[in-house]
């Protein structure tokens, strides 16, 4: 088995196959993973991420991914099992929440199992077909998960705001059964091959004004005035972000994605088989092949490069990191960088006016 020693692996994505029991209006596996039969795990891919555990000081997360994970129940509680000893070795999954049982809630709070739950805020419905919160007994043991956060997308249907106004009674609920916030995380529609247009019929003021907001609060939290925290503490997520660029540890002049994956984000299927990125099916190698071909197959497939000279003079470089590499020039012209600018200048601007109070 090729070995991954002396290279930083952050996380394993550990792709459990396609099926879910939802169809999102905006998933962007629907147009790019084929379906496939459910298969059982080589215990080749639990000694796979052993191996990098072991030979790496810093931690690796094993992160599940489907599909909807918790359809792969079965699969994931080998892997736990299997791994759960391991002490440079960690678990998370992004889920829908709506197979979570009493039991299965207790099991992934038992092994320290990070829960991110995709809901869109108010008009979750629309795009997912149904919200996990609206029915009693789910919203219960969705935030008795202690490891939780909220993954939201920002479209035409869902925006800032509204988002985390709906976000507020939820991270009190969740505090009062477990003790602990609740946390809340935007990503930005991404068109690989969408459907539902309108999806993209964004209005970039209202996302830039609401934006805006939530950088004001934060501007209030740093200077000690009074301020909504909710608003102010998800701001200070974008800040935080930004004081990695600023403090040197991320370079701007980018070679590879800045998400990671090829690099310190591997991409894993049950059978062993290596991906470019979790939402593709594009397989780039094996965990049997060496090191040098799969590294060579990585960088031929990331489009990074391309990207580097026209994103290095935009002004939310610091937070866009050139985009994502599965994103097309004409669909980054279409709307993509649009919806980047009007997320992040807010925060951009709020760190202008912060350094010019010597207060960054």
């Amino acid at each position: 088995m090729r070995k991954y020693l002396e290279n930083r692996v952050d996380t394993v994505f550990i792709m459990l196959g396609p099926k879910c029991n939802l169809r999102c209006r905006y998933c962007m596996q629907r147009p790019l993973v084929a379906d496939r039969d459910r298969e059982r795990v080589d215990p080749e891919v639990i000694e796979f991420i052993r191996d990098i555990a072991r030979n790496q000081s810093i931690p690796v997360m094993a992160h599940f991914y489907g599909g909807e994970p918790l359809m792969y129940e079965r699969e994931m509680r080998e892997i736990i099992e299997a791994l759960r000893d391991e002490p440079n070795v960690g678990f998370s999954m992004i889920s829908n929440g709506m197979l979570l049982t009493d039991e299965l809630t207790d099991y992934l709070n038992d092994n320290g199992v990070g829960c991110a739950v995709s809901w869109d805020g108010p008009r979750t419905r629309e795009v997912r077909g149904t919200d996990v919160f609206a029915d009693p007994e789910r919203r219960r043991r969705v935030l008795r998960l202690r490891r939780l956060r909220l993954s939201s997308v920002v479209s035409a249907y869902n925006y800032p705001l509204g988002t985390l106004d709906a976000f507020i009674p939820l991270d009190q609920e969740h505090k009062e059964l477990t003790g602990e916030s609740l946390f809340m995380a935007f990503d930005e529609i991404m068109d690989t091959g969408l459907v539902d247009r309108t999806l993209l019929d964004l209005d970039y003021d209202r996302v830039y004004r609401e934006m805006s907001v939530i950088a004001g609060e934060t501007g209030k939290m740093l200077r000690g005035e009074t301020c909504n925290p909710w608003y102010a503490h998800f701001g200070e997520q974008y800040l935080h972000r930004m004081r990695g660029i600023l403090d040197g540890r991320t370079s701007l002049l980018r070679g590879i994605c800045a998400c990671g994956n090829g690099y310190s984000v591997l991409n894993v299927d049950l059978r062993g088989n290596l991906y470019r990125c979790h939402n593709t099916d594009t397989v780039i190698g094996s965990i049997r092949d060496s090191y040098s071909r799969y590294l060579s197959n990585a960088v031929l497939h990331d489009s990074t490069r391309e990207t580097t000279a026209r994103c290095a003079e935009c002004s939310v470089v610091s937070l866009c990191n050139n985009g994502c590499p599965l994103i097309g020039q004409d669909v980054r012209d279409a709307y993509y960088c649009k919806l980047k600018r009007a997320m992040y200048a807010p925060i951009v601007e709020l760190v202008v006016s912060l350094s010019g109070e010597g207060a960054a």
